[in-house]
């Protein structure tokens, strides 16, 4: 009860981000057709999840690829939408690597005035990366957007590496939610701890995490960090995702139905389309990944 209690004393700022057509893209390809993903959608509106992320925008053409992996206003224009939950997009920081012209042209053609279609857009970094992306980063700012930037592999960056990287980018003024994921599945509650511990003493925005299942913990972990001061947290049906998966939106649903959450809402779509896909594809933690991890 008084867990309870204080999950929905803390819950007001809470962002629960599902990001199913994307992450669990990789299994697939992206190739979700538009009639099963407003299926998916529809479902999880109703479920008052706050973000939706609709699949990436890879700047390289791959005709092996489906349409999530470009996600744009024109595939956008096909799904239904919510006034409630808002919709976003990930771009891999390496890609803006590889504009080889003006690339102020580039961003123009292919982000400004789509706001009204994505209103988030989410930037997936390496450590090393970021100095090298930060003035992308800011140009999509000034188009408008809300920048959300994932460190990815956190556990392989240092605590003094980590503090720079918040210094970078509170100087850029150009990031609204820092993120950090645990691309490895291999962190345990208490890194999550004292990885949050640095991330508040040197960041006052809003902080998310990304949390992989390879161990088992990505529930786990993601509780612990909304303990810590984290309000943004990602997680897809079924755990489809990368490699071992996410934490599941429907155990995030469970855990944080208190405050607004509608938990059973996105049951059907999980327990037959979802479950269908998992049972071809198989992802999910296993003792292979949980190797892997460690």
């Amino acid at each position: 009860i008084f867990e309870h209690v204080y999950l929905f004393i803390d819950m007001k700022d809470l962002k629960l981000l599902d990001c199913t057509l994307r992450d669990g893209g990789y299994y697939n390809n992206w190739k979700f057709n538009i009639k099963d993903a407003n299926k998916y959608l529809k479902q999880i509106y109703l479920s008052k999840i706050d973000i939706v992320e609709i699949g990436f925008n890879f700047f390289e053409k791959n005709p092996n690829y489906g349409q999530f992996a470009f996600a744009n206003k024109t595939l956008i224009k096909k799904l239904c939408k919510s006034r409630e939950t808002k919709l976003a997009i990930m771009i891999n920081g390496a890609d803006f690597l590889k504009i080889k012209k003006d690339y102020k042209k580039f961003l123009d053609k292919n982000f400004k005035n789509n706001t009204s279609s994505f209103s988030i857009i989410r930037i997936a970094a390496h450590y090393n990366d970021v100095d090298k992306i930060l003035k992308y980063v800011k140009y999509l700012k000034k188009l408008g957007f809300k920048i959300c930037l994932n460190l990815m592999q956190i556990n392989n960056v240092t605590k003094k590496d980590l503090r720079k990287c918040l210094k970078k980018l509170e100087l850029s003024k150009s990031v609204d939610v820092f993120y950090f994921a645990d691309s490895f599945g291999n962190l345990k509650p208490k890194d999550v701890k004292s990885i949050c511990k640095v991330i508040k003493n040197n960041w006052k925005k809003d902080i998310g995490i990304h949390a992989h299942d390879n161990c088992g913990l990505a529930l786990k972990n993601s509780i612990q960090a909304f303990r810590s001061g984290v309000r943004w947290i990602d997680g897809t049906v079924q755990g489809m995702g990368r490699g071992a998966g996410n934490v599941k939106t429907e155990n995030l649903l469970q855990k944080f139905r208190f405050f607004k959450y509608n938990a059973s809402s996105i049951n059907n779509i999980s327990q037959n389309y979802f479950l269908r896909l998992k049972k071809k594809y198989k992802w999910g933690k296993s003792n292979y990944y949980k190797i892997a991890a460690k």
